[in-house]
């Protein structure tokens, strides 16, 4: 996909399980609701970035998760995201996780691997 291409809308899809969101920025599993914004830094999480190996797919879409697997999910790749692989498959970011399932960047962690 060519940057600044615009890329096809996401179909919506209903959960029965009421852990699973889903909406126009994909699939979002959790467990665990953070809604204290203001300890951000010391709630935050540490979550693994993932790019698909290989996609047929027209959406090229974003694995996420944190190391005990309790936040899981996937979002389309945007030119915002795409940034911070630059040239790698992964990237370690510490995040922080809300009600609504989506994660909020706080800054990128250089020094993880798992």
């Amino acid at each position: 996909m060519k940057y600044g291409q615009k890329q096809p809308q996401p179909k919506s899809f209903k959960s029965d399980d009421p852990n699973v969101i889903i909406n126009k920025y994909g699939a979002m599993k959790r467990n665990v609701e953070v809604v204290n914004h203001s300890q951000a830094e010391t709630l935050g999480e540490v979550f693994k970035l993932q790019l698909p190996v290989v996609t047929t797919d027209k959406i090229i879409m974003c694995l996420a998760y944190n190391k005990s697997r309790s936040w899981q999910g996937q979002f389309p790749l945007t030119p915002s995201v795409q940034g911070l692989f630059a040239d790698r498959k992964k990237v370690y970011v510490k995040c922080l996780p809300d009600k609504e399932g989506q994660l909020h960047l706080l800054h990128i962690v250089p020094d993880e691997d798992w």
